[in-house]
């Protein structure tokens, strides 16, 4: 098990925060990463340069510190099988469509303007999300 570290949580969540208020304030939209994701799949979405910048922000970090300090991912052991792995992402993906958003527009917005629907969505997410963990971990 990791350490708790509350300030740095701290942190990354009030930076989460205020990124999903910036974006409501400046472009007048959500912060869903999903939607963002998926608008890169149409010629709208390219049209839009914030969208692949906020896609390149979420991928490059990891992939700078993996290419800095290797050493601190070291803990991280992907057990599964690529194709399993390919599977997952596409049924997230299809899960996102069908609840029409995903974890960062419902979760941190939606909740944010107290959606029904958006707290709905989180309950799910996390029942499901917990039943799966407590499967996988009894395998």
């Amino acid at each position: 098990m990791y350490e708790f570290t509350p300030v740095s949580a701290l942190i990354g969540g009030g930076l989460i925060g205020i990124s999903a208020a910036l974006m409501l304030l400046l472009l007048g939209r959500q912060t869903g990463a999903s939607g963002i994701f998926g608008s890169l799949f149409t010629l709208e979405g390219w049209q839009s340069p914030w969208r692949p910048a906020f896609i390149a922000g979420i991928l490059i970090p990891p992939m700078l510190l993996w290419f800095i300090e290797p050493e601190r991912l070291t803990g991280i052991q992907i057990t599964a099988s690529p194709s399993l792995l390919i599977l997952g992402g596409f049924l997230t993906g299809l899960g996102t469509q069908m609840g029409s958003g995903c974890t960062s527009g419902h979760g941190i917005c939606g909740i944010g303007r107290l959606s029904a629907r958006s707290l709905m969505s989180v309950f799910i997410f996390l029942s499901v999300a917990m039943a799966v963990a407590t499967i996988g971990a009894s395998l």
